[in-house]
């Protein structure tokens, strides 16, 4: 009985024994799990397709697109608009236009990965934003500026700051200026007005960070009377899409004139880092792209 029960013991030791080692807190299986969550927080490349660049791994890709009183035609444009962002896939798309905001809302939220925010400027049509959560690690409260000029900003500007999952802080200040009035009109007075306030405002507050400024200007960069000579004549600061602007009508973003209106100019701190600039054309991948969509291009510009 004695040797039984021994026996017996001796068994259920190894058993016991067996059964930790299977349980072990700390398996090389969970470590591997953890490399994989952490690859899900960068942002993944993409290849480049008929209408849509490619992308390199952790840049930061940044768009302007103004969407015409969104939604266009109901349904059917924000269908339109859903499909263009998730092929596009960039990081973060400024927009304006909005103007019905729980459609734009509701559109966000039916992606899968993204967010929108937007702020509820003067005379409706709404200024926003649309980000990929997996490209940033931190996306702050939006900022409505110059609030108290309501004739250089018909809409006040937006600004937002942001750190991209490669460690690039950005402030991106959204802008939607007046419109309409060429050289030595009193919109475009307006405009050179705005654009006066927007740099001493940067310059003040803003002068060690990485700026975007980016939205529809509604004005040229190319001529000499640009009411954003300011910026142009400043070494610190660059229109990424001048090239756009130089080069021939078909890249430009407003074909209906045609004209190039819609700009991104950054600071300098961005110089360096400036990989593609390009205007989305969508026409041969979306039908119906201008009687449905917009009567704008997106503007795309990438960092690495």
């Amino acid at each position: 009985m004695k040797v039984l029960f021994t026996w017996f013991g001796l068994v259920l030791g190894f058993l016991f024994l067996t059964n930790c080692g299977s349980e072990d807190p700390n398996p090389a299986g969970d470590e591997d799990q953890g490399g994989d969550s952490a690859t899900e927080v960068g942002d993944a490349g993409k290849d480049a397709s008929e209408c849509y660049p490619a992308f390199e791994e952790n840049e930061l890709n940044v768009v302007t697109w103004n969407i015409q009183f969104f939604p266009l035609v109901g349904n059917s444009t924000v269908g339109k608009v859903q499909d263009i962002i998730e092929s596009l896939d960039a990081d973060i798309i400024a927009v304006q236009e909005i103007a019905e905001a729980p459609e734009f809302i509701a559109m966000a939220d039916e992606m899968d990965g993204w967010s929108g925010v937007y702020s509820d400027v003067r005379f409706t049509l709404e200024i926003g934003y649309l980000y990929k959560q997996r490209a940033f690690t931190s996306f702050g409260e939006l900022t409505e500026l110059f609030g108290d000029d309501s004739n250089a900003f018909p809409r006040e500007a937006v600004r937002v700051d942001a750190t991209h999952v490669s460690g690039l802080e950005v402030t991106f200040i959204n802008i939607h200026l007046k419109c309409c009035g060429g050289s030595g009109s009193e919109e475009q007075m307006r405009r050179e007005a705005a654009s006066i306030q927007l740099k001493e405002y940067i310059d003040t507050n803003l002068a060690d960070r990485a700026v975007i400024l980016l939205g529809d200007f509604n004005d040229g960069i190319s001529d000499t009377d640009s009411p954003f000579q300011n910026f142009k004549g400043d070494p610190n600061y660059m229109f990424a899409d001048q090239t756009i602007a130089d080069g021939t009508e078909t890249n430009w973003s407003y074909p209906s004139w045609p004209s190039h209106l819609d700009h991104i100019l950054i600071s300098d701190e961005l110089f360096d880092m400036v990989r593609n600039v390009q205007t989305v054309i969508p026409i041969d991948c979306v039908t119906n792209y201008e009687s449905r969509v917009s009567d704008h291009y997106p503007v795309l510009a990438s960092f690495k």
